[in-house]
C-alpha cells in the first residue's frame, strides 16, 4: 500500500477516534445543581454499542467528504476527466 495511502487511512481513524472521545466525553458526564461532573459508576458499553458509534462518526466524516467534495466542483480521485489549477487559483478542466 503507498505511503500516503497509509497516512490518509491513519489520519481518518484518528479522526474517527477522536470525535468518539468527545462524544463519550459527554455520555460520562451528569449534571448535578447546574453543574456538568463526571459520573462515580463504571462506564459499560457493549462492543456492539461502540461499533454502531463509531460507524456513525465514520458515516458522518464520509458525508462531509462528499459534500465537500462536490461543492468544491472538482471531480473525486479516479473520476473522470482532469482538472489543474489556473493563475487565478481557480480549477478549470483540462482538454
Amino acid at each position: 500500500m503507498p505511503l500516503l495511502s497509509n497516512e490518509i487511512l491513519l489520519m481518518t481513524l484518528g479522526l474517527v477516534m477522536a470525535l468518539y472521545v468527545i462524544v463519550l466525553g459527554f455520555w460520562v458526564q451528569a449534571r448535578a445543581a447546574g453543574r456538568r461532573l463526571l459520573r462515580d459508576d463504571a462506564l459499560v458499553a457493549s462492543r456492539a454499542g461502540m461499533a454502531l458509534r463509531l460507524a456513525w462518526i465514520a458515516a458522518a466524516l464520509v458525508l462531509l467528504f462528499a459534500v465537500r467534495t462536490s461543492a468544491s466542483g472538482r471531480a473525486p480521485a479516479g473520476g473522470t476527466g482532469s482538472w489543474a489549477a489556473s493563475s487565478s487559483g481557480s480549477t478549470v478542466p483540462c482538454s
